[in-house]
């Protein structure tokens, strides 16, 4: 989030709109997808029977062959939706056939609900990915919702802010109640999370690619939260419930996942973060020391060609220190990019959100190819304001700050290329540019 970008929020807060929230109903989603893996999450009320998986055997050799396991976590909610509890089931399926089709539904009380996947290509494969990745998600309706929803893509990457917990604040009624803030009340913090996977025009791609989230600031805790949040386990265990990520690899959320010759790294920036207004040096960080270790061996272990290092902060923008980013980390972030020199890391392209603006940052660097990160921010929440709209960042390469915005990464294997691009609210492509990663396979 930015510092000093908007006012602090008022102890209490104006009320809700007195209209309902639509009801939860008919929640599902592809989780993480391997080679021979694939998760399926989805939400019902206690009151309904627990559902199944149905396999479609047109798409694939022998559904004997395949296992299913599953989760079940019973979660609080608030007064918001008016229930006291929701079921959440996360189905893990193993024994599938890499870089295949399949279709499966699940039986929900609203009806079938149907879901299609295609398991991940062998590692170091030369086949071609195609993601989306978006960030900041205050609204459930309008922005880019509607054109990122129709997206096909083989992922779908939510970078952060996907829901906001809001400040404390009344709800209309007789009693004029008062709401604790969300980030005080894990039932609060459990409705923001499934009203997000309630929003109706991402139901098609939550329902036809992997999805795949981090969290930052606004679904983490209060506004520029940071390790020091008190219900920051609560926060922890309601969000690893309410998607199907690829296991934790530490105690925050970050984690690895492979697919093809494409590696992403997803990054926590809450769970261990210092104070932002902590002084700068070795004691100060975004990431933590455990997480900052397993970064560094993931990356040097890696054998794919494209790294893609996702967070929900900008790791390589230089504006003013209003706005946090990896910049109030300076000494991380020298520590970092030193690390990638040193050890030559290749194929290295960074993607972030949060800054309510898009833009491609190129960093150039001595004897080595240049650094790119594409921010993509806000799907549908408001945009930059005026004022900020003309800050200059020196290593812009093209920015988009009017619309509504998601990104699109198109990896290219034949050619060793990927392309970075930001579509707008209509689905049209703002901004592309094409990279060269790797030299082209004959």
């Amino acid at each position: 989030m930015r510092l000093a970008l908007f006012l602090l929020a008022p102890a209490i807060a104006a009320a809700e709109p007195a209209d309902p929230p639509p009801a939860l109903a008919d929640l599902a989603m592809v989780g993480a997808v391997g080679e021979h893996t694939a998760s399926i999450w989805c939400a019902t009320a206690i009151s309904d029977p627990l559902p199944t998986l149905q396999w479609k055997p047109a798409a694939i050799p022998s559904v004997a062959s395949i296992l299913v396991s599953s989760t079940t976590s019973e979660i609080p909610l608030g007064p918001r939706y008016q229930l006291a509890k929701m079921r959440l089931v996360r189905f893990d399926c193993s024994g599938l056939t890499p870089a295949t089709p399949h279709q499966v539904g699940l039986n929900l009380v609203a009806g079938l609900a149907e879901l299609s996947f295609t398991t991940a290509p062998p590692a170091g494969s030369a086949a071609p990915l195609r993601l989306v990745f978006a960030s900041c998600f205050r609204q459930p309706t309008g922005g880019a919702l509607t054109a990122l929803g129709r997206e096909r893509a083989d992922l779908a990457l939510f970078i952060g802010d996907n829901g906001y917990f809001l400040p404390a604040r009344r709800v209309p009624g007789g009693d004029d109640m008062l709401l604790p803030a969300d980030w005080d009340s894990p039932g609060q913090m459990a409705e923001v999370h499934l009203g997000f996977k309630n929003i109706s025009a991402l139901r098609p791609l939550f329902r036809s690619a992997s999805c795949l989230a981090i969290w930052d600031d606004h679904d983490y805790g209060p506004n520029d939260s940071d390790g020091t949040f008190a219900l920051k386990g609560d926060s922890r265990r309601l969000f690893q419930a309410s998607w199907a990520n690829q296991p934790a690899a530490g105690q925050g959320i970050w984690f690895t996942i492979r697919r093809g010759d494409v590696q992403l790294f997803m990054l926590d920036d809450r769970w261990d973060r210092s104070p932002n207004r902590s002084p700068d040096g070795p004691g100060k960080s975004l990431l933590g020391p455990a997480q900052k270790a397993w970064l560094k061996s993931e990356l040097l272990a890696s054998t794919a060609t494209l790294k893609l290092i996702v967070c929900g902060g900008q790791f390589l923008a230089d504006y003013s220190e209003r706005f946090e980013s990896w910049q109030l980390f300076r000494n991380e972030r020298e520590e970092l990019l030193a690390f990638f020199q040193e050890h030559k890391v290749p194929g290295l392209v960074f993607l972030s959100g949060d800054r309510h603006l898009a833009e491609l940052i190129r960093w150039d660097r001595a004897g080595l190819p240049p650094l790119y990160e594409l921010t993509s921010s806000a799907a549908s929440a408001g945009m930059v304001s005026a004022t900020f709209r003309d800050l200059v960042n020196p290593r812009r390469v093209a920015g988009c700050t009017d619309q509504q915005n998601y990104g699109v990464v198109e990896w290219d294997p034949t050619r060793g290329s990927v392309a970075l691009a930001v579509h707008g609210s209509d689905g049209a492509a703002v901004f592309r540019q094409v990279v060269e990663i790797s030299p082209p396979r004959r």
